[in-house]
């Protein structure tokens, strides 16, 4: 029997109680709110970033997100989606975003939600916990953090297709930037 991912074994409002986009990388919000008003937030969580950023949308694929959704007045702009096929027309954005979403993502579908990403807006920020703690469940069916033992040269070789890719580690973060 598979065991239940971490966020359907803890309280809801527990598990999503911190966006670290929004709690911890100010400067990356306000370089991008300087660049770009269209702005997709995949895998938004409870959707802090969200909140006073009218023009941003935000996916992400927990079927209970909506009820935070609504108590935060963003469930008009924020829906449930897979990130390996975004419901959205090619450049519906002018960036995407996203913070401790991609280690959560299998390896081997990571190709296909970077295509996504791209398709959807030629720019983007992405912010990866890149801690080895990340991949401590090991690579299964059951492991929520099946990418996040990947070292930055290996996050490198996955979006090396995309134009100007900037890689930054602060920390336990990996922040990739293109376009």
């Amino acid at each position: 029997m598979t065991e239940a991912a971490d966020y359907e074994r803890q309280p809801l409002l527990r598990y999503y109680a911190v966006d670290h986009l929004a709690a911890d990388f100010a400067d990356e919000l306000a370089e991008i709110d300087r660049v770009a008003s269209r702005v997709l937030y995949v895998g938004c969580g409870a959707g802090f970033a969200l909140v006073g950023r009218p023009a941003w949308r935000g996916v992400d694929f927990n079927t209970q997100l909506p009820l935070i959704w609504k108590t935060h007045g963003i469930d008009d702009r924020a829906g449930i989606a897979d990130a390996r096929r975004l419901p959205f027309d090619d450049g519906s954005f002018e960036r995407t975003v996203s913070c401790d979403f991609l280690e959560h993502v299998a390896t081997a579908d990571l190709p296909r939600v970077f295509e996504e990403l791209n398709r959807v807006a030629a720019a983007g920020t992405h912010i990866i916990d890149s801690t080895p703690q990340s991949g401590f469940r090991g690579v299964d069916e059951k492991n929520l953090h099946p990418s996040g033992g990947l070292q930055p040269s290996e996050w490198l070789r996955l979006v090396d297709r995309l134009d100007s890719i900037d890689v930054e580690i602060r920390g336990r973060y990996t922040i990739l930037r293109w376009g």
